[in-house]
């Protein structure tokens, strides 16, 4: 089950819609089995996918702030049950549960937020100018990583905890020199970098973003034990809120960048 933290964040830094599950298919009785049985599989994996395809993940393991993990076979039945026969069912839930047994929202149902009505787009320069303004905020949030006692003198002690790793880090730090190097409107052939930059800025979003989530309520309820004590200060006002500010901005670069690839037509 997917904390409520977590879904909170989702919901006020993503700010995603999840598209409803498609109609299911009907009238399935009459048909051959293997016929039946791909209708329902294509159905299925037009709706949910492997987690290993776009859920984040936490020490490891899948964080599902897109709802999941979901069963093939609950699926199946509860929304198809009617129009295919038992022998259908069980063949469709059989083959698709080879390819996996839990299943996140497909990617395609992930939605960004509805445009307001009269909102006008940005240009490709704007875009552009904006992306790297962003870029140059995240750059400030890794350089005072390396100033001891981030914020009101916290102990760089720490840092110890932080939900990437150095080598992720550096990797991030690259991912952003590629992108403040490209120019307004990028040639083709720079399109598998941009990717892969853009790929390497999504993993350290996502990973801070299970972290803060899973330490939300910690933070809150030292900080309220804590209240006027120093200690309780350097809580919230230190590695907690520095993760918070980081993990805010990537959002708004990856909302930017992903803008701005759109405009320029990259198949992403």
């Amino acid at each position: 089950m997917v904390s409520e933290p977590l879904k909170r964040i989702a919901s006020a830094w993503d700010e995603v819609q999840l598209d409803s599950i498609t109609q299911p298919p009907t009238d399935l009785k009459e048909l051959p089995i293997d016929d039946a049985v791909e209708i329902i599989r294509e159905w299925f994996l037009d709706n949910f996918e492997d987690p290993a395809e776009h859920t984040p993940r936490d020490d490891g393991d899948f964080v599902y702030i897109w709802g999941g993990p979901y069963d093939a076979e609950e699926i199946i039945r509860e929304l198809i049950g009617d129009e295919a026969t038992e022998e259908q069912l069980d063949a469709a839930i059989n083959r698709i549960q080879q390819y996996g047994i839990d299943w996140a929202p497909n990617e395609m149902r992930i939605q960004p937020p509805e445009e307001e009505e009269g909102a006008e787009h940005e240009s490709v320069e704007a875009l552009h100018a904006r992306m790297l303004e962003e870029i140059s905020t995240v750059e400030g949030d890794l350089t005072a990583l390396e100033t001891p006692g981030i914020g009101h003198n916290h102990p760089p002690e720490a840092i110890a905890q932080l939900p990437f790793t150095p080598e992720e880090r550096e990797d991030l730090i690259k991912a952003l020199q590629i992108l403040k190097g490209q120019p307004t409107e990028p040639p083709e052939a720079e399109w598998p970098v941009l990717r892969d930059a853009e790929a390497r800025v999504q993993s350290v979003a996502a990973k801070i973003g299970a972290y803060i989530a899973k330490q939300a309520d910690t933070f809150v309820t030292e900080a309220t034990k804590a209240a006027g004590k120093a200690a309780g200060v350097a809580l919230v006002g230190g590695v907690g809120w520095w993760l918070s500010g980081l993990h805010i901005h990537l959002q708004e670069l990856l909302h930017t960048l992903g803008n701005w690839l759109t405009m320029v037509s990259l198949p992403f």
